[in-house]
């Protein structure tokens, strides 16, 4: 007699990815990956109650950095492209005498921090494309909008005067940021700034921003479908709405930038157009150069006009800063034209040159950051990697939606663009997921270019490929690319040929 077959449980399945006795290497790189992105997450509280242990986090992320590359480079053969390597290596020889010059010492260590961060992002969103499966990066998504769900809670108590540190705990804080965070608190009389569980009000409103454009990006891509999804679907917008809050209540502007860019590629992906990838290149192309040259712009009193019609007399509303910020724009200019070596080889090795030394520590642009310190080549190299990394899609289907990592990476970047103008942007929270899905977008390309046959596979236009023909053995040798055991039912030196990034199923 034929036993009837069992209905499958699916909180069983979804637990099965934390069962540790089933894990593999590439499920202990990726999720020693997500604590290392929790670890980095909530910086206030843990430089505050940590000390100089929050430091341990910086080796952990070389730690990853090896794992990774190991993993992908030798252990797969994978390919990343060099799109994502000249950047980095460009900023790293651009900081190189800041090594070996007492002053700039800290700025180097700052900045090969960042550097070795945007690695990790980009490598573990690569390893998650590639080797892991739909749940794990569901999980991972689902682990980080409750971490922000939190986080703007936290902010929220802030708001009524309950806080989780004050002066009084850091009176012995041995860190430099610790003896700081809570400096300058108030915005008036009335108005706090909000931490939440980061280190200031500009980090905790990228945050914020990042939860509204990550609840965005769900509400998009939730097909509606039956009762559940459309639940989930309203879900999202909820959330939506109450990060926009937060992010408006936190006091830090810059994130409204963001979120002002979002605006036309929100109305783009109404008439469907997020699904032409010439079109998303070339609206980031325009973010980028009407960023740039915005910089020329006496733009105070447009700004303070639209901020007084959309917040009136709030306190968000106030353009004092902003003002302060073309000042410090002005002698940043001033000393690119004193000395234009700056834009060719970058502060740093100008000052090698001609023991030139500047006093401006206060940029609040992205462009200005990278020019002063990488001069134009790096500058050029981040921005095209990051129109670059917007993979051409074949066409889809009508009704088809694009994969959820490409709209994720879209709806990021225009945000970042926008971010980058009043910010340092790549230095906030918000970056940690651009990275990460501009990762996954490099392995997809890779994965066409390699596999063109595949692209109908890889975006899920069919549910699976025909059973391919056995080939060799490649260099990963005599255990696959998951580290299992060869199974003995294969031929010696042969395995079935199996699809770049899809994960064989687990044993039952």
């Amino acid at each position: 007699m034929i036993p009837a077959r069992q209905k499958a449980d699916p909180l069983a399945s979804w637990l099965a990815l934390l069962d540790v006795t089933r894990f593999r290497i590439a499920d202990w790189i990726f999720f020693l990956g997500v604590f290392q992105v929790l670890f980095y997450l909530p910086s206030g509280i843990l430089h505050v109650y940590l000390g100089n242990l929050v430091y341990t986090r910086d080796l952990l992320v070389m730690v990853n950095n090896a794992l990774l590359i190991w993993f992908l480079f030798y252990r797969q053969n994978r390919h990343v492209p060099l799109s994502y390597v000249i950047p980095l290596a460009l900023l790293v020889v651009a900081i190189l005498p800041g090594a070996f010059e007492g002053v700039e010492r800290r700025n180097f260590m700052l900045i090969g921090k960042w550097i070795a961060i945007w690695s990790f992002c980009i490598l573990f969103g690569f390893h998650t494309l590639m080797n892991m499966t739909r749940r794990h990066t569901v999980l991972f998504f689902g682990i980080i909008m409750v971490y922000l769900s939190v986080d703007s809670l936290v902010g929220f108590a802030e708001s009524k005067r309950i806080f989780l540190y004050n002066r009084y705990i850091l009176s012995e804080e041995s860190t430099a940021f610790g003896r700081s965070v809570v400096g300058n608190r108030q915005l008036t009389a009335s108005w706090l700034r909000l931490n939440g569980l980061e280190r200031g009000a500009f980090d905790f409103a990228s945050t914020m921003a990042l939860g509204w454009t990550l609840s965005w990006v769900a509400v998009v891509q939730i097909k509606f479908t039956n009762f559940k999804t459309t639940l989930l679907r309203l879900m999202f917008c909820a959330l939506g709405l109450w990060f926009a809050y937060m992010c408006i209540l936190s006091g830090g502007r810059s994130g409204l930038v963001g979120i002002g860019t979002l605006a036309p590629l929100v109305v783009m992906t109404l008439f469907g157009w997020h699904r032409n990838s010439l079109l998303m290149r070339g609206y980031m192309v325009f973010l980028w150069v009407a960023m740039f040259l915005l910089m020329f712009v006496d733009f105070p009193a447009l700004i303070g006009t639209i901020a007084m019609l959309l917040f009136g007399d709030l306190p968000i509303a106030s353009i004092h800063s902003t003002i302060e910020r073309i000042y410090w724009w002005g002698l940043l200019f001033d000393d690119f034209q004193r000395h234009p070596s700056i834009l060719v080889n970058g502060y740093l090795w100008t000052q090698v040159f001609t023991d030139y030394v500047s006093f401006i520590r206060v940029w609040d642009n992205q462009a200005l950051w990278m020019l002063f310190y990488g001069g134009i080549p790096v500058y050029f190299s981040f921005h095209l990697l990051f129109i670059s990394s917007i993979p051409r899609l074949p066409k889809l289907p009508e009704g088809r939606k694009v994969p959820a990592f490409y709209y994720a990476y879209i709806v990021l970047l225009a945000y970042q663009f926008g971010e980058s103008f009043p910010r340092e942007a790549l230095l906030l929270p918000t970056n940690y997921a651009l990275l990460f899905t501009l990762g996954m977008n490099l392995a997809l390309q890779e994965q066409l270019r390699r596999n063109p046959r595949l692209a109908p596979m890889i975006l899920g236009l069919i549910p699976q490929m025909p059973p391919p023909r056995p080939q060799g053995w490649g260099p990963g040798g005599p255990e696959d690319s998951w580290g299992a055991p060869r199974p003995p039912s294969q031929s010696p030196g042969r395995r079935p040929a199996q699809a770049p990034g899809l994960r064989p199923p687990l044993p039952r």
